[in-house]
C-alpha cells in the first residue's frame, strides 16, 4: 500500500480528491476511462465520484460523501470487495495530508503524463489493429495522441456565440469605495479582475501611501488584499505604523508619540476597530526574500484554500523584487521587468481572477521638474517598456510644496484615454483625496478654483511691497 501511494498517479488522485485548482484544470480533460487504463477500476471510480461531485457544487467532495459514495456503489456487488481495506486507507492517507503541501504545477505535470500514456497508447492500438501502418504514419499518429494530450490543447471558439449575454457583464469594479474614489477615477470606474496597473513615482513621492491607502480602505470595505513589499520591511519598518494612522485616522505623529492609554475614547475605538478589520491586509514582509511569479501565484492559492482571496495584490516595488534574482543586469532590467508584467498578467492576475498593482520607481533624473507638469508613462522608454503589458500605466507627479497638491494620471489605460487628477496628501494619516478644488493659474501656480481666471501675475501686479513706488501712475488712469 505504501508503494501505491507513493507513486504519481495516487498523487494525481489525492489532488482529484482534494485540491480545487487541480480538479478545476482536469474536470472536462480527464476521463474515468484515462485513469482506469493506467491504474484501475477503483481508482477511476474516485475520480468520478470526485468530478461528479464537483460538477454540481463547485467543490471538493467531503470525505463523508466520498465514502457514502462508495459503499452505495459496491451494495450488491463483489467489484470493491477484493480491495475495500485498500481503498479505506487510501482515502485515510488522501484527506490526512495537509492542503498547503499540494503543488498544482506537479498534479498537472502528473495529468499531462497520464493524457500522454493513455491517449498515445490508444492511437498507437488503432493503428496497431489497422495494421500495414507505415513508420512515417506511426510517428503522425503518436505526434497526433501527444496533441490530444495536452492541457492546453487549442479550442476553436466562436467569438460572439454568446453576445447576448456577455453584454454589460464586466463593468469596471470599484475598489476600496468611496475612500479612494480618486483611484478609481484613474481607472475609470475601477480595477476589474484580471487587470494590472503599474504606479510609477520619484523615491518619497507617495507610491507606498497610495498603496496602503487603498488596501485600508478595501479593509474597510471588508475586502481582502494582499501586499508583498520587496523593499520596505515590515518589521523594523513604519508600515504597520502607517497602516494604523491610515485605518484608525490618527495622525501618524501620533501614534508614534503616545501610548494606547493615552489616546482619547474614541481614538481608543477606531484604534480597536482598526485592529478587527486589519486582517483583510494580507501582508508579506519579502524584504529578504527571492520569489518568482510562481511563488506569488502559489501564495495566492493558499489564501484561496483558506477562504480568504485576495481581491488585489501590490508588490512594492519591481526593481527591488527584480534585483534578487541572479540572471538581472542593469542591461536586461527593462526586457525582464517587461516580462515579468505580462507573466503577473497571465499566471496571476487572468488566472486567479485578481487585480495586481505594481510600484516601480523613476530614476532621479525623471524624478526632478516642476510640480505643475503632468507626468506621463513614456517619460522615460524604462517605463513605457514595463507599461507595456499593463491595462494601466499611472504617474505620479512632485509635491508642489505651496499648495501641497500633486498631478497624478493615468496615461496608459484600457480606453487609451488619458486621466489626470490634483490630489492631495495627507502625510500625516497615511491618505490621499481628491483635490478638485485646485486648479492652475495662467502664472503656473496651483490657486482654489475660481482665483486662476482673477489672479493678477506678477508681471502686472504693480509694486514691489517695501518699494516708494505709486500704486497707481498718471499713465493708469
Amino acid at each position: 500500500m505504501a508503494m501505491q501511494m507513493a507513486d504519481w498517479i495516487s498523487i494525481l488522485i489525492a489532488h482529484l480528491i482534494r485540491c480545487p485548482s487541480t480538479i478545476e484544470t482536469a474536470v472536462d480533460r480527464v476521463t474515468p476511462e484515462d485513469i482506469q487504463q493506467v491504474h484501475g477500476f477503483t481508482t477511476s471510480l474516485l475520480w468520478t465520484f470526485s468530478r461528479d461531485y464537483f460538477r454540481q457544487y463547485k467543490r471538493v467532495i467531503p470525505r463523508t460523501s466520498l465514502e457514502a459514495e462508495l459503499v452505495q456503489y459496491n451494495t450488491g456487488t463483489w467489484l470493491l470487495e477484493i480491495s475495500s481495506a485498500d481503498v479505506c486507507d487510501f482515502i485515510d492517507w488522501a484527506y490526512s495530508i495537509p492542503t498547503d503541501d499540494f503543488n498544482h504545477e506537479e498534479a498537472i505535470g502528473h495529468i499531462r503524463r497520464l493524457l500522454e500514456q493513455t491517449r498515445v497508447q490508444n492511437k498507437i492500438q488503432a493503428a496497431a489493429i489497422e495494421g500495414n501502418v507505415k513508420m512515417e504514419e506511426l510517428a503522425s499518429t503518436i505526434n497526433n495522441g501527444m496533441e490530444e494530450a495536452r492541457i492546453g490543447c487549442v479550442e476553436v471558439i466562436n467569438p460572439l456565440l454568446n453576445a447576448t449575454t456577455m453584454m454589460g457583464g464586466t463593468p469596471p469594479d470599484p475598489i476600496g469605495g468611496a475612500e479612494v474614489n480618486y483611484f478609481n477615477m484613474l481607472c475609470q470606474g475601477g480595477l476589474r479582475r484580471g487587470e494590472i496597473a503599474v504606479l510609477l513615482g520619484p523615491s518619497g513621492g507617495f507610491k507606498t501611501t497610495m498603496a496602503l491607502d487603498i488596501c485600508c480602505a478595501m479593509a474597510n470595505s471588508q475586502e481582502y488584499s494582499m501586499y508583498l513589499t520587496y523593499e520596505q520591511a515590515f518589521h523594523d519598518g513604519d508600515l504597520p505604523i502607517r497602516i494604523l494612522a491610515r485605518m484608525g485616522d490618527i495622525d501618524k505623529n501620533r501614534v508614534e508619540t503616545v501610548t494606547f492609554n493615552q489616546l482619547n475614547t474614541d481614538e481608543q475605538k477606531r484604534v480597536t476597530d482598526a485592529q478587527n478589520r486589519s486582517h483583510y491586509i494580507q501582508l508579506l514582509d519579502r524584504s529578504t526574500s527571492i520569489d518568482r511569479v510562481g511563488d506569488i501565484s502559489d501564495f495566492v492559492k493558499q489564501q484561496e484554500r483558506k477562504g480568504c482571496k485576495p481581491r488585489l495584490l501590490v508588490i512594492d516595488q519591481l526593481l527591488p523584487w527584480l534585483d534578487k534574482w541572479d540572471d538581472v543586469t542593469p542591461d536586461n532590467v527593462r526586457l525582464i521587468g517587461r516580462e515579468v508584467i505580462n507573466t503577473l498578467k497571465q499566471e496571476v492576475a487572468s488566472k486567479h481572477g485578481i487585480a495586481v498593482i505594481v510600484l516601480h520607481q523613476l530614476s532621479a533624473a525623471l524624478a526632478g521638474g516642476s510640480a505643475t507638469r503632468v507626468p506621463h508613462h513614456t517619460d522615460s522608454q524604462e517605463c513605457k517598456s514595463i507599461c507595456n503589458w499593463a491595462d494601466f500605466g499611472i504617474a505620479m507627479g512632485n509635491l508642489n510644496h505651496d499648495a501641497e497638491v500633486m498631478w497624478i494620471a493615468a496615461s496608459k489605460t484600457r480606453r487609451g484615454v488619458e486621466t489626470k487628477l490634483l490630489i492631495k496628501p495627507e502625510g500625516g494619516k497615511c491618505h490621499l483625496r481628491l483635490c478638485d478644488d485646485y486648479e492652475l493659474s495662467t502664472d503656473g501656480k496651483f490657486v482654489q478654483k475660481g482665483g486662476a481666471a482673477n489672479r493678477i501675475t506678477p508681471a502686472t501686479s504693480g509694486p514691489k511691497r517695501g518699494s516708494n513706488q505709486p500704486l497707481l501712475t498718471k499713465g493708469d488712469l
